[in-house]
């Protein structure tokens, strides 16, 4: 399995280096052992990532990774991508911070190739919310994530009521845990 991997990888980052598809972006990598890099960054799939320095290319797989960042100046935004265990935990991937805090909600790729076509947020991503390194599907929030974060919060019941926010919709289920976070952080500022 890792010898198809290391194949598919390989034949992939030479038809990307040699594609006028793809553009390279301005960013820094950390990698798994702590160690910072800067250069040029390439991200299409979520298994790995190109890193271009000087001129010469090297591809890193998620597991070698613990996460890298770049400026997309195309949408005018920061992009952060972190490394971490899939849902089925078999394999080390890379996804998008979407939230960031101590409950983060997090998107993959849920596509293989490489297309001209700009990604639609909507259709070209899995949502997931990650608590303490476990993710889970953002469609579930309602029933697994909520009822944990309201044990944990005594007021965010009452701002999601006053919102009228839904618990199994997943555009409310991001903003009920931009609020729990925020919620959190003024609690946890309040007791200093």
């Amino acid at each position: 399995m890792r010898v198809l991997l290391f194949l598919v990888t390989i034949c992939f980052s030479v038809s990307v280096v040699a594609s006028d598809l793809v553009k390279w972006n301005q960013g820094v990598m950390v990698m798994a052992d702590g160690e910072v890099r800067q250069g040029e960054l390439l991200f299409q799939v979520p298994e790995i990532v190109l890193f271009r320095d000087k001129g010469e290319v090297s591809v890193f797989p998620a597991s070698k990774v613990q996460s890298f960042h770049y400026y997309d100046a195309e949408t005018n935004i920061n992009r952060k991508f972190i490394s971490q265990a899939s849902l089925s935990g078999r394999a080390t991937l890379f996804y998008e911070v979407v939230v960031w805090g101590e409950v983060s909600v997090i998107r993959k790729l849920n596509r293989q190739l490489v297309s001209k076509r700009k990604n639609s947020d909507a259709d070209d991503y899995d949502y997931f919310v990650s608590v303490q390194r476990s993710i889970v599907p953002l469609k579930r929030f309602g029933h697994k994530v909520y009822p944990r974060l309201v044990t944990k919060s005594q007021n965010l019941r009452t701002l999601v009521r006053e919102r009228n926010l839904k618990t199994y919709d997943q555009a409310d289920a991001i903003r009920i845990v931009q609020l729990y976070n925020r919620t959190t952080y003024h609690d946890s500022m309040a007791g200093l």
